[in-house]
Order: structure tokens, then C-alpha cells, then sequence
């Protein structure tokens, strides 16, 4: 029988490894995607298309990220978002 204290020792190394793993592959995600711009989430005098809203509103809907971190995803401001947020809850 192995020891329990280095069985479970060992299994905090593997977890900590994992939660490490996970927060760069969530660092990688929301810095390397492409800007909103070049997915035709923006019209040419950059406001949002109805893909960008769509998109955006999607997101809302499936994403725990917070206003900030979708501003920076979608390249538009923090009020942006949260006029947008306003708008979508009041649709749902």
C-alpha cells in the first residue's frame, strides 16, 4: 500500500500543474484573438455591424468574462460594453 501523504502530495502537484496550465491557455485566449475589425465585427467608421452585436451579445449569454475583459476582446470601450449589456438584458 502506498503512502497516503505522498499520494496526496502528489496529487496537489498535478492539480497545480493543471491550474496553471489552464490560467496560460486563458491568458492566450483573450489576448491573441483577433481584434474585431478584422472578423467584421466593425463597420468601416468603426462602430459595431450586426455581426459585432450579435457576437457580442452572445457572449454575454454563454461567458462569465467581466465588461473589462470584453471590451479588450471586442476592441471597443468599457461604456460600449456596458451600454450593450444594458440593452441585451433588456431584451432578454
Amino acid at each position: 500500500m502506498s503512502n497516503p501523504i505522498a499520494t496526496i502530495t502528489e496529487l496537489e502537484q498535478h492539480l497545480a500543474a493543471g491550474l496553471r496550465a489552464l490560467s496560460e491557455l486563458k491568458a492566450h485566449l483573450l489576448t491573441d484573438t483577433p481584434s474585431a475589425t478584422e472578423d467584421g465585427l466593425k463597420r468601416n467608421d468603426g462602430r459595431m455591424s450586426e455581426a459585432g452585436i450579435a457576437a457580442l451579445y452572445a457572449e454575454f449569454a454563454q461567458s462569465e468574462l467581466t465588461n473589462t475583459q470584453i471590451a479588450h476582446k471586442f476592441d471597443i470601450s468599457l461604456s460600449g460594453v456596458k451600454q450593450r449589456r444594458r440593452m441585451w438584458r433588456k431584451g432578454q
